[in-house]
């Protein structure tokens, strides 16, 4: 069985996650930084990024609950 999407792909979605949170613009930075990716590793770094973005609200309340920043 083929690895799943490794490391690289998961701090691309880091990497993008970084950028919004500059500017808020999510799709401009996903379609430069998953050029020459394979489609499999794009599905899988938007998925990544539009739940994080999308679940935003909830995870930071969770992270204030945990005690977090």
């Amino acid at each position: 069985m083929k690895a799943l999407t490794g490391w690289r792909t998961r701090k691309t979605a880091v990497d993008i996650l970084c950028a919004f949170e500059k500017d808020g613009r999510l799709r401009e930075h996903f379609g430069a930084m998953v050029a020459g990716f394979s489609r499999r590793d794009r599905a899988f770094v938007k998925e990544i990024s539009t739940g994080v973005v999308r679940h935003l609200k909830l995870l930071d309340f969770c992270i204030g609950k945990a005690g977090g920043v």
